[in-house]
């Protein structure tokens, strides 16, 4: 998480001129948002269907990207850590048709 507080600040200003369509910022989707979620949705697809793995995709890397912001602002490594926690479970049971394996727990 070390990265997360020495770069998040700055990871946030260039997601802010990103939003504004700044001509500079215009690589900065791809970054930021597209290459998370081409990632995501390769690694989720070895589990599930195209449709679910790519849902799955969008929904982790909104939470993991809110949650560095969250964590950023407030400085709360517990709460953060245990919302990693239930995301992960609740990911997995969706994976697992509601089964939540042991190392889940």
């Amino acid at each position: 998480m070390a990265g997360a507080e020495v770069y998040g600040a700055l990871w946030c200003e260039l997601a802010t001129h990103a939003m504004r369509q700044e001509p500079y910022a215009a690589g900065l989707a791809d970054v930021m948002v597209a290459a998370q979620l081409r990632e995501s949705t390769r690694i989720y697809a070895r589990l599930t269907t195209p449709a679910k793995a790519a849902r799955l995709a969008r929904l982790t890397v909104a939470v993991g990207q809110d949650l560095i912001f969250d964590l950023l602002i407030d400085r709360d490594r517990r709460a953060a850590d245990a919302a990693v926690r239930e995301f992960s479970r609740m990911v997995r049971r969706e994976l697992d048709g509601g089964v939540i394996r042991d190392e889940c727990r």
